[in-house]
């Protein structure tokens, strides 16, 4: 137990075969924890923010062998309040986290906010070099998200394309797409992304007033 953190430690190690299994189960902010987990775990957690207090829940299974650096199987269920993802403020929210090896799926997101809601799956892939990043971000999301709020999460030309929307109301979006991570130049022209949304009230776009808009957007983006 730590602070107001409680959480429930597992582990079972096979001598001969030298498998192990590790399970976590209680209330903790997640990245306080990295000191004593493998490293992928921080990076699924980096974009998070938890606040002091908040009621967090979360169940994981991890499974590997000490011959070798990344595990091969986890799995887990976070359930979370007054959490951030990239400066996002989610209300509540639940979540499942799941992977093998250098893949990593955050699937099933259920996202709620003052603004809006959000579903969606992010995943995230390694590869087995020097590199300290993702090779690559895929995601499908959609909700009811404010424009400013979906260009924190995805960065990139989709921010660029959202910012130019003023509207007072979340509208429904979908997003989808991938990047590659900055320093795999020679990936960067294979990063994508295709915005579809769905305007039924006033809203300003580059200054300009309009009733309504239904509207897809495909492009490429740098990551």
């Amino acid at each position: 137990q730590r602070s107001k953190q409680s959480v429930d430690l597992g582990f079972h190690l096979g001598l001969e075969s030298q498998d192990y299994a590790l399970s976590l189960v209680g209330s903790a902010i997640p990245y306080e924890y990295n000191a004593i987990l493998p490293s992928w775990w921080a990076k699924i957690f980096q974009d998070f923010y938890f606040e002091e207090g908040a009621e967090n829940r979360g169940d994981f299974i991890i499974q590997g062998n000490t011959t070798r650096k990344v595990v091969d199987l986890f799995f887990g269920h976070v359930k979370a309040e007054d959490v951030s993802y990239r400066g996002v403020l989610v209300d509540s929210g639940t979540l499942i986290v799941r992977g093998r090896g250098r893949y990593t799926e955050i699937d099933r997101m259920d996202l709620v906010n003052t603004n809006g809601w959000a579903k969606g799956k992010i995943a995230f892939s390694m590869l087995d070099d020097d590199r300290k990043e993702p090779v690559s971000i895929r995601y499908n999301m959609e909700g009811r998200i404010l424009p400013e709020d979906a260009g924190k999460i995805f960065g990139g030309t989709v921010a660029e394309v959202l910012k130019d929307f003023r509207i007072s109301t979340a509208p429904f979006i979908n997003i989808e797409g991938a990047q590659f991570g900055p320093s795999y130049t020679e990936l960067q022209s294979k990063s994508f992304f295709k915005v579809s949304t769905r305007v039924d009230q006033p809203f300003t776009f580059k200054d300009t007033q309009l009733d309504s808009m239904k509207v897809e957007i495909i492009g490429n983006q740098a990551a």
